[in-house]
Parts: structure tokens; C-alpha cells; sequence
């Protein structure tokens, strides 16, 4: 796959790890990553997806606010401490810093 950043659509383990709703990440060539795309449990970043959220607790990026605040609810106060910069999350999106705003 070519492209491999999504976003999760629905809840799920992604390789060990529990994603949550909006949540962007990487595919990273796992057995069902096709799977994933054809039964629409991800969706694919695209050009028009510029306004990506921060957790400020434990540095997971999601599409949008209302996905933001779906998870510290469901998370209850994250407890991870790392911080993730404007780069960094330009890099896992493949955008140009200069664009992307994180707030």
C-alpha cells in the first residue's frame, strides 16, 4: 500500500494497539490492512483533512474535536506524558508543517 495513513472509523486492535474512533495512524503492511479499507473500519487522509487534534495528555492525533473529546471521555484522563510536535505531526500525516494547525 502505497498510502498508509487512516484514520479509524470504529474502535478497534490495530497490531496491539486499541484505536479510537478518529484516530490517525499508520497502516503498517499487517495481514488484514486490506480487510480494513474494503470493510470501511478506516478511512484515508486526504489533502482537505487540515485541522488535526492533539491529546495533550498522551500525544494521539484524531481528525477532529468532537473525536478529540470521544476519547479523553472514553480514556477518562490519558496518563502518557509524551508530547508530539507540529513536525512529527506532519510527518505521520504527510502534510507541510507550515499547513497543518494542531491545537
Amino acid at each position: 500500500m502505497s498510502d498508509s495513513r487512516y484514520f479509524a472509523k470504529i474502535p478497534f486492535n490495530y497490531g496491539g494497539r486499541e484505536l479510537d474512533r478518529g484516530e490517525v495512524f499508520a497502516l503498517r503492511s499487517l495481514p488484514n490492512d486490506r480487510l480494513l479499507i474494503d470493510l470501511n473500519y478506516v478511512g484515508k487522509i486526504d489533502a482537505s483533512m487540515h485541522t488535526f487534534k492533539n491529546c495533550d495528555n498522551c500525544s494521539r492525533i484524531f481528525v477532529g474535536e468532537s473525536f478529540l473529546i470521544g476519547h479523553k471521555k472514553k480514556k477518562g484522563g490519558c496518563l502518557a506524558e509524551q508530547i508530539i510536535t507540529k513536525a512529527e505531526t506532519a510527518s505521520l500525516i504527510g502534510a507541510d508543517p507550515s499547513k497543518v494547525v494542531v491545537e
